[in-house]
């Protein structure tokens, strides 16, 4: 489980928004969205094909179907974060604090070039760093694996 630190302002922005989803959210995003909002206290960040990451006041990352599958699930892939976290910040910046930031040994994206974007691709295309520019140090049995190696565990 993916928990974010968020100060006591940023949490009550959080909850704030949560409270006015339905009168601030447009009719499209409202209409999928607001039971999710309701049911798991959660602000939408990042909208899917048919899932929603959101954030709970607590700092926990949920994503919920859009669809008719009930249920929200916590995530804590790091691709998933950043994504719901940058493009969170990009809608509220009041949440730009959360952005992780570069930790030590991450990568520069090899597909954006450390620009967050995929150069030429459609507007809200999302590159596989999730907009931070850089990926994370993976672990060495993570880079094994991504060589295509076999693995022992």
């Amino acid at each position: 489980m993916e928990r974010v630190a968020v100060t006591p302002e940023v949490s009550a922005f959080i909850r704030e928004r949560v409270q006015r989803f339905e009168q601030e959210a447009p009719e499209g995003v409202r209409k999928l969205n607001a039971s999710g909002v309701r049911e798991h206290e959660a602000l939408p960040l990042c909208f899917g094909w048919t899932q929603t990451l959101a954030i709970r006041a607590d700092g926990v990352l949920v994503r919920w179907t859009v669809e008719e599958w009930p249920g929200a699930q916590e995530f804590d892939a790091r691709t998933w974060v950043n994504v719901a976290l940058v493009q969170g910040a990009a809608r509220y910046p009041e949440l730009a604090s959360l952005i992780p930031t570069r930790p030590p040994g991450a990568e520069t994206c090899p597909r954006c070039r450390g620009q967050g974007v995929i150069p030429g691709a459609p507007k809200g295309a999302i590159c596989a760093c999730g907009g931070t520019g850089w990926l994370p140090p993976l672990e060495p049995t993570a880079r094994i694996e991504a060589a295509g190696r076999p693995t022992t565990r």
